[in-house]
């Protein structure tokens, strides 16, 4: 059975040690019974995409409209959103640095109440 591409899963789950995000993928397979394949470290460079003291929360979304998915996670704790462009494939994503998304030239933040 081939492995689908990281970004091609149905779910988008993330897993927390203490307050360092690690983000993973897991691809759904669809049979009698809808199973998870093992996790998949999403990668930032060489290095596992972490999102620290922050409880990333990703989603996929063509944020630049250049037909590919990119990464975009949302910090709990500052309240901001990086983007991170996908610079590989929709079949084998791989992604670099972030960027914030930004509102008059500044990060844009939701602050919690």
């Amino acid at each position: 059975m081939k492995k689908p591409s990281p970004l091609k899963a149905v779910l988008l789950l993330l897993f927390i040690t203490g307050f360092l995000g690690i983000v993973f993928s897991f691809a759904y397979s669809q049979g009698t019974l809808p199973m998870l394949d093992k996790p998949v470290k999403i990668m930032a460079g060489d290095s596992a995409l972490r999102v620290a003291k922050a409880l990333p929360a990703p989603f996929v979304y063509d944020f630049n409209k250049d037909g590919k998915k990119d990464l975009i996670v949302g910090q709990f704790s500052e309240g901001k959103v990086r983007v991170y462009l996908n610079v590989g494939t929709n079949a084998k994503p791989k992604f670099n640095t972030f960027s914030y998304i930004q509102a008059d030239g500044k990060d844009a933040s939701v602050k919690a109440n």
